[in-house]
């Protein structure tokens, strides 16, 4: 039952910063929804993870598809 335990507060502890990386993508996303399409693209191709991801989301909800955003 020890190991059980550990491996239930491991996930535990791995779901919670899952969510907190989340949250702070959505407030990331949240700052870089009013930049123009150029400055998200290229964020796209060389920002941080967490950048790329967020500017990729941005770009897909205006209406871009992923070639349309690598032959910005």
């Amino acid at each position: 039952m020890g190991f059980l335990n550990s491996l239930g507060k491991g996930l535990l502890v791995a779901g919670k910063a899952v969510a907190e990386k989340g949250k702070e993508v959505q407030e990331l996303k949240a700052s870089m929804s009013c930049e123009s399409d150029s400055s998200l693209a290229r964020k796209a191709k060389s920002g941080s993870v967490w950048e790329k991801g967020a500017a990729l989301s941005i770009l897909k909800e205006r209406g871009y598809t992923v070639e349309d955003i690598k032959k910005m």
